[in-house]
């Protein structure tokens, strides 16, 4: 009996999902991408990063669907680059954010203007850029900056990557619901407005396109992701993801490694 299911739009993660640090999508993957969209599924990117280091990937894949940036913080179209969704940290969080930061020494990339700030250039900022592919701009008071530049995200950059749960931790009790919090990767913790997740940006988009959400195909791996996969009519956990995502998805995929996008797609929406 086929497994194949009535998929019309699919939204993948980037990071340990669909590319890992070498920053290459597999062949296989590729090609049922390719495969999915010769047969009218549209497929888009839904990613904390910011839109400039998505743009590659999406042009990459021939994404012609506008991509879910920032933990959903931002939607925009990859080629038009119209935005459709913009909700910004509110500045007095993301300024109590900074000084809870620097109160703990670790660096902070504010993002406003689809633009990496930051206050000093260092190994942290160093490895962001690499991974993201993007430059930073040293700015000398974040905090004072941000009062003139909404941030649509920020990200605490901690390279002793076993204290970053227990960070998590510490923001999201520490906010509680005036800010929203996750981990995107095993150095980032970061915090979006409380109303920004994936999920909710899934929601309009599919709304957006036509689809119910019973038609969607969710794809991740890590806690950035769960609403994601809870949200799709059709949630996939990573075979190498966070196990809360696991827990959550209809289908536990193979990992990264074993191209887990790819057995998703061919299995479900392929029918191979």
């Amino acid at each position: 009996m086929s497994a194949q299911r009535d998929i019309r739009l699919i939204a993948i993660d980037l990071d340990g999902t669909l590319i890992d640090d070498r920053l290459t999508v597999a062949p296989r993957v590729k090609e049922a991408l390719a495969a999915a969209q010769a047969r009218g599924v549209i497929v888009t990117l839904a990613s904390g990063r910011m839109f400039r280091a998505m743009q590659p990937f999406a042009q990459e894949l021939n994404i012609q669907a506008p991509l879910i940036c920032y933990q959903g913080g931002l939607v925009r179209h990859p080629v038009t680059e119209e935005t459709t969704f913009h909700l910004p940290v509110p500045t007095p969080m993301a300024q109590e954010v900074v000084a809870l930061a620097r109160a703990r020494g670790i660096q902070v990339n504010a993002f406003a203007d689809d633009r990496l700030h930051v206050e000093r250039m260092g190994p942290e900022a160093e490895v962001y850029m690499r991974i993201a592919q993007v430059e930073a701009t040293v700015v000398p008071d974040l905090a004072a900056f941000l009062a003139d530049n909404p941030s649509t995200k920020l990200v605490l950059v901690n390279l002793e990557e076993h204290k970053t749960d227990s960070l998590v931790e510490e923001l999201t009790t520490h906010f509680g619901e005036r800010l929203g919090i996750t981990k995107s990767h095993r150095y980032y913790t970061e915090a979006v407005h409380p109303e920004v997740n994936k999920g909710r940006a899934l929601t309009q988009l599919a709304d957006g396109l036509g689809f119910s959400l019973d038609q969607v195909m969710g794809i991740g791996d890590n806690l950035n992701d769960l609403s994601l996969v809870e949200t799709a009519g059709f949630g996939v956990a990573m075979g190498n993801g966070n196990p809360r995502v696991k827990a959550a998805a209809e289908f536990v995929t193979a990992s990264f490694e074993e191209d887990g996008v790819a057995v998703a797609v061919e299995k479900f929406v392929l029918g191979g």
